[in-house]
């Protein structure tokens, strides 16, 4: 009796493929949920953008005058301010 080699092929090779698409479903998703930080943490610092922190000044302005306020969210509660010009 010979055995059915082709289908003993083809589901192992289905079982190989359905392990590799769940390894790479488990990395999006890690990935997409803040889990696996690829791009690292130091260009979203305050610090790394060569600013400050700032607290709220009275009258509602950010940044003391001679500074400007860094577009992108960083690290800072308030605003990241760099020094202007």
């Amino acid at each position: 009796m010979a055995k059915n080699k082709r289908g003993s092929e083809l589901s192992l090779s289905v079982i190989v493929i359905a392990i590799i698409v769940l390894i790479v479903l488990i990395v999006m998703i890690a990935i997409f949920t803040g889990k696996l930080n690829i791009f690292g943490k130091s260009t979203t610092t305050c610090a790394s953008k060569g600013g400050q922190c700032s607290e709220k000044i009275s009258g509602g302005l950010v940044c003391p005058s001679g500074f400007a306020t860094v577009p992108e969210k960083t690290d800072c509660q308030y605003a990241c301010c760099i020094q202007a010009g």
